[in-house]
């Protein structure tokens, strides 16, 4: 993925300006994700028990340059990390008809985490006690997904609310 933020409300001068005052970010990020299940077929329902799934994003570009910039600003709360690996547990249960596959859907339940040390939850959560900085850690989702030949689309829910639509080649 690729972008850029724009600041309409930038004062675009040169002196004395707050790190949010930018004129304009570029951001882009790469990734991968793999999974592993156990399952079994049984006419239109294909059950994944419990799997594992990890993915692997990399941020680059001057938005990743200016988060990183104002990590140690006692006025912002930032997470610099550019690198993240999620691991997880996962669950799924699709349906589709059967002896065709051009049309499926399927709910799919996921828990896991992002390993690594977290600046941002070490200080926004100092307050907290053990077992709350440890929750805000671990990430339960549940996603509702669509495929029909090679168009997609998903609603997930978990700790935000996401709906993307895709093509698979």
């Amino acid at each position: 993925m690729a972008g850029d933020y724009n600041n309409s409300t930038s004062s675009n001068s040169a002196t004395n300006n707050p790190p949010n005052d930018f004129k304009d970010k570029f951001f882009g990020a790469v990734g991968a994700r793999a999974s592993a299940n156990l399952f079994v077929n049984s006419g239109r329902f294909d059950f994944r028990f419990i799997g594992i799934e990890m993915a692997y994003s990399h941020e680059f570009g001057s938005y990743a340059d200016f988060r990183q910039s104002i990590k140690s600003s006692s006025d912002y709360y930032d997470d610099p990390r550019t690198d993240l690996f999620t691991v997880g547990l996962i669950s799924e249960v699709l349906f589709h008809n059967v002896g065709n596959t051009d049309f499926e859907n399927g709910i799919r339940l996921f828990s896991g985490t992002t390993l690594g040390h977290d600046d941002l939850s070490n200080n926004y959560y100092t307050s907290s006690t053990y077992i709350d900085r440890l929750t805000h850690y671990v990430f339960p989702k549940v996603t509702y997904f669509l495929k029909i030949k090679q168009v997609f689309g998903s609603v997930e829910a978990g700790s935000q609310f996401m709906l993307r639509f895709g093509y698979t080649f």
